[in-house]
């Protein structure tokens, strides 16, 4: 997930405040499901790469999720109950395939957040961040679009974000 602030650019047009949402550009799976769903993410990454630069450009501040489980698998959920992969860890804290792709550009100066579940703001401390920047809009991007962009957009309206889907830079 990403998160912005500041003036000029993307900021200015979008009331000057932005958050650059949902982030998981996965690259190395051994799950089928997950390869069916991810395999063109990669395609996505330049976009997102000048989504971002443009944020920053203006002064707005970047955020990066991850979606990362613990490596004993002790809050994996439903959802990797269902998915072998998962309860394989495919998720889990430490793991290659729980990284971000290291082709998206992510600085010193980003906010790397790791999500349990699904959505961003579920048992994560997003909602805090957001609002003691002043951040009041979110643009959502990431791979999974049914699932963790979805997801995040309708948490973050429910909080009364606006929500904005990056057009290019969703995968499913």
């Amino acid at each position: 997930l990403f998160v912005a602030r500041g003036r000029g650019g993307i900021a200015e047009a979008m009331d000057e405040r932005v958050v650059v949402g949902e982030e998981r550009l996965v690259h190395r799976v051994a799950a089928g499901l997950f390869h069916v769903i991810i395999q063109h993410a990669p395609a996505l990454i330049p976009n997102v790469n000048r989504l971002v630069q443009s944020c920053r450009d203006a002064g707005i501040m970047v955020i990066h999720t991850r979606h990362v489980t613990r490596p004993d698998g002790s809050n994996i959920g439903t959802l990797g109950k269902l998915i072998d992969a998962i309860q394989n860890g495919l998720l889990a804290k430490g793991s290659e395939t729980a990284e971000l792709h290291p082709d998206l550009d992510v600085q010193t100066n980003d906010i790397i957040l790791e999500k349990p579940r699904s959505g961003a703001f579920s048992s994560t401390d997003l909602d805090n961040v957001l609002r003691s920047h002043g951040i009041d809009t979110i643009i959502v991007s990431g791979t999974c679009t049914n699932l963790c962009c979805e997801t995040t957009a309708r948490e973050g309206a429910t909080k009364d974000y606006h929500v904005f889907f990056m057009e290019d830079g969703t995968e499913t």
